[in-house]
């Protein structure tokens, strides 16, 4: 009976830790020991800026997807931030400011567009684990969509 217990007893101290570690990943703490090691605990081990890393090529969690959803997303919205302040450089210096602020003006309102879009794509997922993977997804998608538009647009 001894034995039983004592294994039983093991048992649930690895789960109670993996739960620990699993309610904790968002801040990348684990209790060292059972549940602090493996691959998934070195995946999900704080770098120098204190964010914890993901592999994003092969995410294992919903946790590690939404990571790497919005990181994906963040990625797009940077180059088309910059390839918007590309072409409005570019118009200032050939034609009026008029054309600039126009620019503007569509700009904002696609943003209001993909705004809109993509949050109708996050209220189809209320409550469910895949929200936030689903609406960084959308954001993205609509993003990459916008950059290839204004490339093809404005030749760049």
């Amino acid at each position: 009976m001894e034995r039983k217990t004592s294994k039983l007893f093991q048992r649930r101290r690895s789960i109670l830790r993996t739960a620990i570690c699993v309610a904790l990943a968002p801040f990348a703490i684990c209790i060292a020991g059972g549940a602090g090691g493996g691959p998934r605990a070195e995946r999900l081990r704080q770098d120098a800026g204190g964010s914890p890393q993901v592999d994003c090529k092969s995410p294992q969690t919903q946790y590690e997807i939404g990571v790497c959803t919005s990181a994906q997303y963040e990625q797009a919205d940077a180059e088309l931030r910059s390839l918007y302040a590309g072409i409005r450089s570019k118009l200032l210096s050939r034609t009026s400011a008029s054309d600039g602020a126009r620019l503007e003006n569509v700009e904002k309102l696609w943003l209001r567009y993909r705004d809109a879009e993509c949050s109708m794509v996050h209220d189809s997922y209320a409550g469910g684990s895949d929200q936030s993977a689903a609406t960084n997804d959308c954001l993205e998608r609509l993003t990459k969509e916008r950059i290839a538009d204004l490339k093809d647009d404005y030749e760049f």
